[in-house]
């Protein structure tokens, strides 16, 4: 398996950043913003939980992780 960590404060800079129609148009708010934020840590916790679980069943040179916080 191959995962990208990317930290959510780093995917919500590059989500502002993009700028896309298509994302931001459902944004309308602060609050909504503040979900969206909230959202994409929760995902993240999700995702880690997913490869330490992986990396348990399968060992743990059956994941590579790449760093894209840079």
């Amino acid at each position: 398996m191959i995962y990208i960590d990317t930290a959510p404060t780093k995917c919500y800079e590059r989500f502002k950043k993009r700028d896309r129609r298509a994302e931001t148009s459902r944004i309308t708010s602060p609050d909504e913003e503040a979900k969206f934020a909230a959202y994409l840590v929760s995902l993240h916790e999700a995702h880690q939980r997913m490869i330490g679980a992986f990396r348990v069943e399968h060992g743990d040179d059956s994941v590579l992780v790449i760093d894209a916080n840079t």
